[in-house]
């Protein structure tokens, strides 16, 4: 009898477990987060406004603290999102056509990336055995929260699971722009959309 509890228990406990790996947690309309990935797979119904692309993004552990706007005894944690863009239809559907970097704030005078002539560089460093290997990359900026990159070397180090970080410019209170980095795993990127 005893035998057949430990059997019991352990089924139940396998099979949570897999569950638990499966389930995804819709956290608004179409946008899901599995295993600290977002996937923004929204669906539109009106064709005129429809984005042409999904994205998977992953927030950044690395956080800074910035004194709130709406109360400046209070102290809040800002970070960067890494979103990879695939295309929804057509040839290159499910392919990745674009990454770009996002920041978590809401309000440009606690958190932003700064203005910035044309092109700016941005360094990638690949974690190789705790040995940091550098590579450059770049962006523009549209705005204060999106940096739209311009070419895949991102692409290619989530492609190949890579552990990284990335050095940006950022100003936290409105204050001179510095250069941070900020940490991102690949490791365990699923490799699309489906999941």
């Amino acid at each position: 009898m005893l035998k057949i509890k430990f059997f019991l228990l352990g089924f139940c406990l396998f099979f949570s477990c897999i569950n638990y790996e499966s389930d995804k947690i819709e956290i608004s309309d179409g946008v899901y987060l599995k295993n600290d990935w977002i996937y923004d797979l929204k669906k539109s119904d009106n064709s005129d406004f429809e984005i042409p692309f999904y994205t998977i993004g992953k927030i950044s552990p690395t956080k800074f603290n910035a004194i709130s706007i709406k109360n400046s005894k209070e102290e809040v944690a800002h970070s960067i999102g890494i979103y990879f863009k695939y295309e929804k239809k057509g040839e290159d559907k499910d392919e990745i056509i674009g990454v770009f970097l996002q920041n978590t704030s809401m309000d440009s005078m606690e958190f932003k990336f700064p203005n910035c002539l044309n092109i700016c560089p941005i360094k990638i460093q690949i974690d190789e055995n705790d040995e940091f290997l550098e590579l450059k990359g770049s962006y523009s900026t549209s705005n204060s929260f999106v940096m739209e990159l311009k070419d895949e070397v991102l692409i290619d180090l989530l492609k190949e699971k890579k552990k990284i970080r990335v050095r940006i410019p950022i100003s936290i209170n409105n204050k001179n722009t510095v250069f941070e980095f900020f940490e991102f795993d690949f490791s365990d990127y699923s490799g699309g959309i489906d999941f």
